[in-house]
């Protein structure tokens, strides 16, 4: 049993490599006592009680990422690192739903949500850089005028161009800002109804 449990652990192991050393240790420390304790007699008696390794990896990750302060990666003060945060705590707690079913519901709901969310973020990039490509065009074809007959009008459209120019650099800033607060907002309406779903499920143990 103690070699089943072993290689139940350690194949647990190489899933969790994202956590902290010191989180990794004490989840299998946890569960290799959890296994000696309750003297399984096959893998399938284990897997039928906590799923494979790899289905229990994604529920600790999942569980784990349900804290704001916790993350899979190492701790930055900075803004990019809060939104990578955000992404993995969305992505860890999204496959662990997916490995429960009272989640796949809520997992589906998500994933569409999300999905549109990504496709909108898109459409803001695109309008984005669409813009300042045409105001650079409009410059570069307006520059030559200047210099022909018609160079009030070249000037015209140089000013038209610096001025749209500017103001899409201006409101860059306010929309990666607005992606930022988009992603953390999503983050903790997940964790949010990850942690309803989770206790559920642990509701739902208890009573068998």
């Amino acid at each position: 049993m103690i070699e089943i449990a072993d290689k139940y652990v350690a194949e647990l192991k190489t899933y969790l490599t994202v956590l902290d050393p010191t989180e990794l240790g004490d989840v299998c420390e946890f569960y290799e006592e959890y296994l000696l304790d309750a003297d399984f007699n096959s893998r399938q008696e284990i897997e039928k009680e906590l799923g494979t390794p790899r289905q229990l990896a994604r529920k600790i990750l999942a569980e784990h990422s349900l804290s704001p302060d916790s993350t899979p990666i190492l701790e930055n003060p900075h803004k990019q690192a809060k939104t990578k945060r955000d992404l993995w705590a969305i992505w860890w707690i999204l496959l662990g739903l997916g490995a429960i079913p009272v989640g796949i519901p809520l997992f589906i709901v998500i994933f569409v949500f999300l999905l549109l969310i990504f496709i909108f973020i898109g459409v803001v990039i695109i309008v984005s850089v669409a813009l300042l490509l045409s105001f650079i065009a409009v410059l570069v074809f307006a520059i030559p005028v200047i210099f022909s007959a018609n160079w009030a009008v070249g000037l015209f459209y140089c000013g038209i161009a610096l001025m749209g120019i500017t103001f899409v650099l201006m409101f860059e800033p306010l929309d990666f800002f607005f992606i930022r607060w988009l992603i953390g907002t999503t983050a903790k309406l997940i964790r949010k109804l990850g942690r309803k779903v989770f206790k559920k499920r642990d509701s739902y143990k208890g009573d068998r």
